[in-house]
């Protein structure tokens, strides 16, 4: 016969008790259920024994006042839910109820989250489709607001932001198309993708300016790459920026021998390698 309970079991009665307060309900049926099985089977004498029993009571007490625990024992909705409540020697039994809701649990959160999903992809879906529409029944102001609604709540999701882009693309609104791909540069600043995106929209307009401060994000992030010279060489030479335009074909061909970018702004401005 035990005089004091194994040091594990008070442990987890006392997690529990602490995630109880802490309103983690899941956590704290996990370790009760953990010190009740712990508990369950061995012999202790009076005084160990009633320590940890007045532990169970309290926690069971705490926990059927909690307004989650009351609905979920309350299957049939009438007001009164059941009552939770501790019996000597059968500590196994209410570790198996613990369990049993907390898988309950995990499924109704598992539930709840597969419909939120649902909900966010019909919502995106119904922004970009009424976004879309209206550009092409010309109200254009509308569209892009309704598109701009879709990256803003949305704009966690990477890969949802330059699908968004993509679709400012296919309706030539080149500025916002950018804006976005600069989200998503922010959201990943280690994909290249968004950069390459940003640049190529606002070449498309001649923002040659937000297009330079995108290549200069480019080599902070990435550093200096014979491709990432040799197109900016290609952009100085659009913007008529004639000596930037050498200059950094210059550095693509002291990397790369064969650059092509560099190469086109060299015979460009015949220039002898």
């Amino acid at each position: 016969m035990l005089t004091v309970v194994p040091r594990e079991i008070r442990e987890n009665a006392a997690r529990a008790k602490g995630y109880l307060r802490r309103e983690e309900i899941v956590r704290a049926m996990e370790n009760m259920a953990l010190a009740l099985r712990g508990y369950s089977g061995l012999q202790f004498a009076r005084a160990a024994r009633f320590e940890m029993e007045v532990n169970f009571s309290e926690f069971l007490q705490e926990l059927c006042r909690h307004p989650t625990m009351r609905s979920l024992l309350d299957v049939n909705g009438t007001g009164n839910p059941r009552a939770i409540n501790y019996q000597r020697g059968k500590e196994a039994i209410l570790a198996a109820v613990f369990e049993g809701l907390i898988k309950i649990m995990h499924q109704a959160e598992e539930e709840k989250e597969r419909q939120q999903k649902e909900n966010n992809e019909a919502r995106l879906k119904e922004l970009i489709a009424t976004g879309l529409a209206s550009i092409e029944s010309g109200e254009h102001a509308k569209g892009r607001a309704f598109l701009k609604r879709a990256a803003s709540e949305f704009g966690e999701d990477y890969n949802v932001l330059m699908d968004i882009g993509q679709k400012f693309i296919s309706v030539e609104c080149h500025l916002e198309a950018a804006e976005v791909f600069e989200m998503a540069m922010e959201r990943d600043p280690k994909r290249p993708e968004g950069y390459s995106a940003a640049i190529d929209a606002y070449e498309c307009i001649n923002e040659m300016e937000k297009a330079e401060a995108v290549y200069k994000k480019i080599l902070r992030q990435f550093g200096g790459h014979a491709k990432t010279y040799g197109r900016m060489a290609l952009m100085y030479l659009t913007w008529h920026k004639r000596m930037k335009a050498e200059e950094f074909a210059n550095r693509a061909l002291q990397i790369d021998r064969e650059e092509e970018s560099a190469l086109q702004v060299y015979e460009r401005l015949n220039l002898r390698r």
